[in-house]
């Protein structure tokens, strides 16, 4: 029987982002091992942010919120509550996950037993399951796995919080290179390589219940010197300083001012 894995998407972009590109990669590779998969994109779902009444906390009734009646909070409390695995998605918003993600997580305090308890230190409240295996993917536009420090701490917090299982880190730093390059960039190769990592790092999730520390950094080094890469950035945004107020208006420069490689973004469902 096949697995299922819940994906919660936190970037504001939703499959239109950077993340979206990495998460469906991963997934392909977590077909490819027989697993089934659903993705909440927390941008365009109908979700409020947790009011703090707690009356699902402490199930005075039953561990609905009372509050927002009307919204998803109740479906995907569901739907986390039901998945065999689980997997946390997000760009980096100053080096930490993003609001969407964390307004996700808030609203789950549904499924959580009110009494003190703690989880290889971390303190939490007892869940409606053990443990779910469970990875992270996060993305930054900005080279240097260094950028990932505080993210990688916030993420494991949140897995231990919500009984998950880590099962490993798929970090892409310079991720604006998933949208940009073209086979005339010499870092195309190099992205390639990690596009295919990304890929087998979903197989050994459904395989082994973990990632190859191997695959984990082959996805996280640099593609080139990153001293250069920093420069090229910066290049970047000189470019969008640069421009005049009307030419903005006229011509705004995106991240997508480059050509975009659609064929790097797989359907994975």
């Amino acid at each position: 029987m096949s697995e299922h894995i819940l994906v919660v998407n936190g970037s504001p972009r939703a499959q239109r982002g950077t993340t979206g590109i990495v998460v469906n990669q991963f997934l392909k590779g977590c077909h490819e091992a027989g697993a089934t998969s659903e993705i909440i994109e927390v941008a365009r779902s109908e979700l409020r942010f947790c009011a703090g009444e707690l009356s699902c906390f402490f199930k005075t009734d039953n561990p609905v919120c009372r509050v927002h009646k009307r919204d998803q909070g109740a479906e995907f409390a569901e739907k986390w509550a039901k998945a065999d695995r689980i997997v946390l998605a997000s760009p980096l918003h100053f080096n930490t996950v993003t609001a969407h993600l964390m307004r996700f997580l808030e609203r789950l305090i549904c499924l959580s037993d009110p009494l003190y308890t703690e989880n290889d230190g971390y303190p939490t409240h007892k869940g409606p399951y053990d443990s779910k295996p469970s990875a992270v993917i996060g993305v930054c536009a900005y080279p240097g796995i260094s950028n990932f420090n505080l993210f990688k701490e916030v993420m494991l917090n949140y897995q231990k919080v919500f009984w998950l299982e880590p099962g490993g880190a798929l970090l892409v730093p310079m991720s604006r290179d998933l949208t940009v390059l073209n086979e005339t960039n010499p870092r195309y190769a190099a992205l390639q390589e990690v596009m295919g990592s990304i890929a087998q790092a979903g197989r050994e999730f459904m395989t082994h219940n973990e990632i190859a520390m191997e695959t984990e950094d082959s996805i996280s080094r640099d593609t080139d010197d990153l001293e250069r890469l920093h420069s090229e950035f910066d290049g970047y945004f000189l470019k969008l300083n640069n421009q005049s107020k009307s030419q903005r208006e006229e011509q705004p420069v995106t991240f997508a001012d480059m050509p975009r490689e659609d064929s790097w973004i797989s359907s994975g469902q």
